[in-house]
């Protein structure tokens, strides 16, 4: 396999600033204490107070700049990859832009659901390869406790807010960077997961959507056992003669569930390999990743010089994985 050579030289990471704990929705859904870890498998997640999702991402890439000793205008590209569009136009990059300086450096958003990191990680190992930039910052950052039902306990209660940046440069080691790559789309399940208004499908102008049209939707059950059943499928392909398990150090996954991280850890047989930060973080969304990414990073969970694969499920539905030789 030809390695597209990359090196990780900066992380920076952003929590929503209120922790908020369990017994906050068994009091709004009127539940027996220890009954949301009981159901779901999270203790807390952190929500934003006043600040907004491009502030999230703002902090973050200012930290992963710091960390990798980089001004803003020392970056080449800044990819934004998240689901949620702060504005239907701009892009959510210039808007991150904005906050962090007046430098012309280009900006562009990738949006691929839970796996917009990963695809924006995939794009820009191909920008370095070919040698049109040199450093990369990829940022993601979600707030999805604004647009939840209250009165969908399961979502309610699932997800967290945050945001995660990564600076990749190119690399001068033919042995350092993304191993392989493979992702896949299955269209058959589009409306598993979806926010129905906010598009031109529910448009204002046009149509008369209901507030819950704005709010996240999914058939969580359908979408565990489709996502799991074409997962053993994906991995089949993904790990061959020349790339197999044995060969990874670490798995991140997406945080998406515990269920789904139960699954991952138990049917391929990995659990003392996995790198969970659900159950203090909640779900995500695009954050889930490269938070989980570079929070073991930072607390010496995942080192230089080893093989890491990155992967994830997510709404289309699609499964990704990218696997990376630090």
């Amino acid at each position: 396999m030809k390695i597209r050579p990359l090196k990780f030289i900066g992380f920076g990471t952003a929590l929503g600033k209120q922790c908020v704990e369990n017994d906050f929705f068994e009091h709004f859904h009127s539940l027996e204490k220890g009954k949301i870890e009981e159901i779901l498998g999270l203790r807390r997640r952190y929500h934003v107070q006043n600040e907004t999702m491009i502030d999230l991402a703002a902090e973050a890439l200012a930290k992963a700049l710091t960390n990798a000793n980089l001004n803003f205008e020392n970056l080449d590209l800044v990819i934004s990859a998240s689901v949620s569009p702060f504005y239907t136009l701009p892009n959510n990059a210039t808007m991150i832009a904005q906050h962090l300086g007046k430098s012309q450096v280009p900006c562009m958003d990738v949006n691929q659901s839970c796996l917009s990191w990963l695809a924006a990680l995939e794009m820009a190992s191909s920008l370095l390869q070919v040698g049109q930039y040199r450093n990369i910052a990829i940022v993601s950052a979600e707030t999805p406790s604004k647009i939840l039902n209250t009165n969908n306990l399961e979502t309610h209660c699932l997800f967290g807010d945050a945001a995660a940046a990564v600076i990749v440069s190119q690399s001068e080691n033919p042995n350092q960077g993304v191993v392989k790559s493979l992702f896949r789309t299955y269209p058959e399940g589009w409306n598993l997961s979806l926010i129905p208004a906010g598009g031109l499908a529910k448009h204002p102008l046009h149509d008369a959507p209901k507030a819950e049209d704005f709010t996240f939707q999914m058939q969580n059950h359908r979408i565990l056992l489709y996502s799991l059943k074409k997962m053993k499928v994906f991995f089949s392909e993904f790990f061959t003669e020349d790339c197999t398990w044995n060969e990874v150090d670490k798995f991140v996954p997406h945080q998406g569930s515990r269920a789904g991280l139960d699954f991952f850890c138990h049917e391929f047989g990995i659990e003392n390999k996995v790198i969970r930060n659900f159950e203090q973080r909640g779900n995500c969304v695009a954050a889930s990743i490269p938070l989980a990414f570079c929070e073991a990073m930072q607390h010496g969970e995942i080192k230089e010089n080893q093989k890491i694969l990155l992967t994830g499920t997510a709404a289309g539905i699609s499964l990704g994985a990218v696997m990376v030789q630090l």
